[in-house]
């Protein structure tokens, strides 16, 4: 039986005739077992989470219906224990979630006719304030036998369901790409997969990241990387760059960006700012604002880019972009190219390299009626990024002396600094201290590169960094 049990790892067996299991939640049940006289207990296990774990706690009493207490002790952290309670004293409600815990959902593989058996039959016991396990023995000790209530039940496993929205940071995805076109399929993918779903002020729903920072490094606005999955044609676009670079005025619009920029109450905003930049290249203040408070701050037309910023760095004209709403389907990569744009002729003015291009989105939304076009985008076209140059640096492994050495180097190959440890965990404790590693899949690689280290250290293998070991 003990095999049919879910997560049997993270149970300690003993006596499957008792009527009593135990429940460490997050407290090491190790540390719990010592303490107790075991002959007494069925089994000792964590539970972790209010919804996966709570749901193995359902499964595996009506799998061994002799156990008729559950005693829950240990650290609560996640209110998995609360939830049990909860589950006990209340039930579940029409959506199987249990009345008085949030996101404590009992899977629709177990009938409710079973949840209410398991309630109706099994005590549980709220031991969470004893911080003396040996404790427990008195509890123990004082329970009555009591008899089986039934033959066992098996469920089917749960189904995977896709969420609304996986669970992410509230504010402040990025991502970075060379061009525009790669941005804007990380933009998508992103916004698909942890966009919180909301009414907008139109028609529309939508779905909505906030602060979503976008890095733009190697494109030129002069010959972009096209891609066939825009939605725009470059005849369209090379219509709207002039919208942010130009004060030009379009018939029937009430205003463009471009106008604000450079041409606000009469003031060429980004002549201002190259002639502030040319003075002072070291400034903070070269930036322009498209937001007349008199005007918008009841306008319902009111501009959705905001402010832009440059700045001066290694000798490279850096600009960043603040956009308080920002469609990042039908506009963004407009947004960014006509951006660009503008960042190349600032930086030409002054005679500077182009550094990267900064959109920061606080509203980054898709509209509901473009999540199937973006969905089929992102699947068409969204392939792995693979590895790509990390700019923190790069890091050599080696194995000698009963110890993993990794050395930090800069992009021209010059060592910054030693990392010794005996294991993968010491090292990437010690890399992560520090701050190092700015690329997920450089982080991953990484990893895996310092277990294949450690394996091979402890079996006295040959290792060489980025290929198999031999066995």
């Amino acid at each position: 039986m003990q095999d049919q049990f879910m997560f049997n790892d993270l149970i300690s067996f003993s006596n499957l005739d008792s009527n009593i299991a135990i429940t460490t939640l997050w407290t090491k049940k190790d540390k719990i077992l010592e303490k107790l006289d075991t002959t007494k207990v069925a089994l000792v296990g964590q539970l972790y989470s209010k919804n996966k774990g709570l749901n193995a706690v359902l499964r595996n009493c009506l799998l061994n219906k002799n156990i008729r207490y559950i005693i829950i002790t240990g650290q609560d952290i996640s209110n998995s224990g609360e939830a049990l309670l909860n589950l006990v004293k209340n039930g579940i409600d029409e959506n199987r979630n249990v009345i008085g815990s949030e996101k404590s959902e009992i899977e629709e593989e177990i009938p409710i006719e079973a949840v209410n058996t398991f309630r109706n039959n099994v005590e549980v016991l709220d031991c969470r304030n004893i911080v003396d396990y040996s404790q427990l023995n008195i509890i123990i000790n004082a329970l009555t036998q009591k008899p089986n209530y039934g033959e066992p039940e098996i469920f089917p496993e749960a189904k995977a369901k896709d969420p609304e929205k996986f669970p992410s940071e509230a504010s402040g995805l990025r991502v970075v790409s060379k061009t525009v076109g790669q941005a804007w399929l990380e933009i998508l993918k992103n916004i698909t997969r942890f966009g919180t779903l909301k009414k907008s002020q139109y028609s529309d729903d939508q779905k909505e990241l906030l602060n979503f920072v976008a890095v733009i490094t190697d494109e030129d606005p002069d010959n972009p990387k096209w891609e066939n999955f825009f939605d725009f044609t470059p005849e369209e676009l090379k219509d709207y760059i002039p919208q942010i670079t130009t004060k030009n005025k379009i018939e029937g619009v009430e205003y463009t960006y471009g106008q604000r920029l450079r041409d606000h109450n009469g003031i060429d905003q980004i002549q201002e700012i190259t002639e502030n930049l040319r003075k002072t290249n070291y400034s903070r203040r070269a930036l322009a604002c498209t937001w007349n408070v008199e005007v918008d701050v009841r306008n319902p037309k009111c501009p959705c880019l905001n402010l832009v910023q440059a700045i001066v760095q290694d000798g490279k004209l850096f600009l960043t972009a603040y956009i308080r709403s920002n469609d990042m389907f039908g506009a963004w990569p407009r947004n960014a190219l006509g951006l660009r744009k503008l960042q190349k002729n600032i930086a030409q003015d002054l005679a500077l390299e182009l550094g990267s291009l900064t959109t920061v989105s606080c509203s980054a939304h898709l509209y509901s009626s473009n999540w199937k076009n973006a969905e089929n985008i992102v699947d068409e076209f969204c392939t792995s990024k693979g590895y790509d140059q990390d700019p923190r640096g790069n890091f050599v492994i080696s194995i000698a002396e009963n110890k993993i050495t990794v050395n930090h180097l800069d992009l021209d190959g010059k060592t910054l600094k030693t990392y010794e440890g005996p294991t993968a965990i010491s090292l990437i404790s010690c890399l992560a201290n520090d701050n190092i590693i700015s690329d997920l899949y450089h982080s991953l690689d990484l990893g895996h590169e310092l277990y294949k280290a450690e394996v091979a250290l402890r079996l006295g293998k040959l290792y060489v960094q980025d290929q198999a070991l031999l066995f």
